[in-house]
């Protein structure tokens, strides 16, 4: 059985009380990965939200066919795989664990039960939500706008205007 001190180092339940970890707990489970196993692919059906409690996993996005970008990592006490609570269909990434990995998963519609019969706890969860998605978001741009200002013809024109 998974306890309340197991999901308090998460970054989105660790910021629950007690009584609403209760609630949640029947409804996770632990599940075993090994080095690169997918937790899920693009475009597969978006079930599952997932808490690392031990290991690695990265998000990528595929670009071309074989040919896969990666967008973040996922460490111990991060979640991932939030199109399953944000009513997306499908996932739109790729998770693959980058070593043995212990992941926690959660159906995203029973989640989504459990936060509508307790707005407090849906409002404490989403908030925390928010904030990663704030963090990730930021981290993105970041990348985005170091890859513009190295591209060649921005560093052409930025000499010109020197």
């Amino acid at each position: 059985m998974i306890s309340k001190s197991d999901l308090k180092n998460n970054n989105i339940l660790g910021a629950l009380y007690d009584d609403m970890l209760d609630k949640i707990i029947p409804s996770i489970s632990l599940n075993a990965y090994g080095e690169m196993e997918y937790v899920f692919k693009e475009n597969e059906p978006a079930d599952n939200f997932y808490m690392i409690k031990r290991g690695r996993v990265v998000l990528e996005h595929s670009v071309v066919h074989k040919v896969a970008v990666t967008v973040g990592a996922v460490l111990p006490g991060d979640s991932f795989g939030w199109s399953s609570i944000i009513n997306d269909e499908n996932y739109t990434i790729n998770a693959v664990c980058t070593e043995p990995s212990e992941i926690y998963s959660v159906n995203g519609q029973e989640i989504i039960s459990i936060l509508d019969s307790d707005h407090t706890m849906g409002y404490q969860m989403m908030k925390k939500i928010m904030d990663v998605i704030r963090r990730r978001l930021n981290h993105r741009t970041e990348q985005f706008i170091k890859a513009i200002t190295a591209h060649p013809e921005i560093v052409a024109l930025d000499k010109q205007n020197k």
